[in-house]
């Protein structure tokens, strides 16, 4: 039997979205063109605001948080963006 999607189930996922606010380096990782640069923004913390922005015109629960001071690197994110006590707190 084929799925059928019910986007109210989808739009109620909460989603959040962490970035840190050093994420702004244009390295050989990131995508890069004219047009997505134009429809997403330059680089990985603009393009994870237009993301949320993205979700929220879609009727979705989404929140945007840049972790200070972090750039593009995961242990970065847990030992001086505290991300692990955003994500694991009770």
């Amino acid at each position: 039997a084929a799925m059928r999607a019910n986007l109210d189930h989808f739009r109620a996922i909460p989603v959040t979205v962490w970035c840190g606010s050093k994420d702004t380096e244009r390295d050989a990782r990131l995508r890069i063109s004219a047009t997505l640069d134009t429809l997403q923004g330059p680089h990985r913390l603009a393009r994870a605001a237009s993301y949320v922005a993205a979700l929220k015109a879609f009727g979705m629960r989404a929140e945007f948080h840049e972790l200070p001071g972090v750039a593009h690197d995961a242990a970065d994110c847990i030992n001086r963006g505290e991300i692990a006590d955003h994500l694991f707190a009770v």
